[in-house]
C-alpha cells in the first residue's frame, strides 16, 4: 500500500501566520510517497531514502521515544531546552507519527510494519517536506490497519509531530498538504480558494543554516508584539487578489513588497537578498518563500520568483537550481 502527500508553498504571510494572521498557501506537485509492508517480527521499520539511515525500533522502543520526544518538547516549552535539541533526525519524526496514531487508535500490530519513504519536496527549505512525510506515514498506516479516520484527526496527529520540528507551529503546512488546493489559512481556520491554474516558478538557493523553529524563536523575540503583523496581512490580502485575478504587474508589486517586510524582520541572508536584487533589476519579482533563515549568509531555501521568462543565468551564477511547479488539488491519498 502507498500514501502520497504534497508539499506547499507559502505565497504570503509566512511568520505572520503564527500571529494568527492569514497566509495564502497553496499544495504544490512534489511529493512525498510512504510504501508500507507487514512484517511477522515485531519491529518498526523506516526506510528514508536519500534523507536518513534506516531506524528500526521494537514496540517497547516506539513507546519509549514516544516518552522522550514528548519530555523534550515539555523542557522546550519551559525553555529548557531549544527546538534543535528536541528531536534528533527526520526519521524520529515518522517514528513519533505513527507512536502518537497507535496510541489514539488503540491498535497494537500483529506483528511489526516496514515504512518505506521517498521525497521529491526538498528538505528544510520551506516546501513542507515534514509535514507531507509523517502525513504519508500517517495515511497509509491508517489505511493498513483500520482505515476511516476523518481528516482533521490526521491533521491533529500530525500537529503533534509539527510542534517538535517547529516549536509553535501555526498548522498550514499540515493543513494544505493534507487537503491539497489553495488556502487563505489562519489558526483554526480555512478558506478554500479556486486555484488558479498559474505555474509557480522557484529557485533552491539552499537549506537554510538555522531551522523553521530557530527562525520563529527569533523572530517572537525580535517582532512578536509588533505590528508589522497587520502590514503582513494588508500584503496577504493584495496578492490574493492579484493572484487570482491574474493582475501580473500588481503581482509583481505586492509581492516585492512582501519581500522587504521579511527582510525587515531580518530572515533574508545578504547574499539571497542581493539575489533578489537582482531579480528586481531583471524585472522579476521575488521573494522568500518560508521562513528564511536567521543564520548564516548564503541559503533562504525557497524564492518565489515571478516573472515571464525563467532567470536561468542568474540561478546559474548564484548556484542556485531552478524548479518549476503547479498546484495540487488533491492532497494526501491513497495511490
Amino acid at each position: 500500500m502507498k500514501a502520497r502527500a504534497p508539499g506547499k508553498l507559502i505565497l504570503s504571510g509566512e511568520h505572520a501566520v503564527v500571529y494568527g494572521r492569514p497566509a495564502l498557501v497553496t499544495a504544490v506537485n512534489r511529493y512525498a510517497d510512504c510504501t508500507i509492508h507487514s512484517e511477522d517480527r515485531d519491529v518498526f521499520r523506516f526506510l528514508l531514502t536519500g534523507l536518513d539511515k534506516e531506524l528500526s525500533l521494537s514496540a517497547k522502543s516506539l513507546a519509549g521515544l514516544h516518552r522522550t520526544l514528548n519530555e523534550r518538547y515539555e523542557r522546550f516549552r519551559l525553555g529548557e531546552l531549544p527546538i534543535r535539541d528536541v528531536h534528533g533526525r527526520p526519521a524520529e519524526l515518522t517514528a513519533y507519527a505513527l507512536a502518537c496514531l497507535l496510541q489514539h487508535t488503540g491498535i497494537t500490530p500483529a506483528g511489526g510494519l516496514t515504512f518505506e519513504l521517498e521525497s521529491s519536496i526538498p528538505l528544510g527549505s520551506g516546501m513542507g517536506s515534514s509535514a507531507a512525510i509523517v502525513l504519508a506515514v500517517l495515511q497509509a498506516a491508517d489505511s493498513l490497519l483500520r482505515g476511516g479516520l476523518e481528516r482533521n484527526v490526521l491533521f491533529d496527529l500530525a500537529m503533534m509531530s509539527e510542534r517538535l520540528q517547529h516549536g509553535n507551529p501555526s498548522g498550514a503546512d499540515p493543513y494544505v498538504c493534507l487537503h491539497g488546493g489553495l488556502h487563505r489559512f489562519q489558526k483554526e481556520h480555512s478558506v478554500n480558494l479556486p486555484c488558479p491554474g498559474t505555474a509557480y516558478r522557484l529557485a533552491q538557493t539552499g537549506r537554510p543554516q538555522a531551522g523553521t523553529g530557530e527562525c520563529v524563536s527569533f523572530v517572537a523575540r525580535h517582532f512578536g508584539t509588533s505590528g508589522i503583523w497587520r502590514e503582513f496581512e494588508l500584503l496577504e490580502g493584495r496578492i490574493e487578489k492579484a493572484l487570482l485575478s491574474g493582475e501580473w504587474g500588481i503581482l509583481q508589486e505586492v509581492v516585492t513588497d512582501n519581500e522587504a517586510l521579511l527582510e525587515r524582520i531580518g530572515v533574508v541572508p545578504k547574499r539571497v537578498a542581493a539575489f533578489i536584487r537582482d531579480l528586481n533589476r531583471q524585472g522579476c519579482a521575488a521573494k522568500v518563500s518560508g521562513a528564511g533563515s536567521v543564520s548564516g549568509d548564503d541559503h533562504a531555501g525557497i524564492v518565489w520568483i515571478v516573472s515571464e521568462t525563467a532567470p536561468t543565468s542568474l540561478c546559474d551564477e548564484y548556484g542556485y537550481s531552478l524548479i518549476e511547479t503547479e498546484g495540487d488539488a488533491d492532497g494526501t491519498r491513497i495511490v
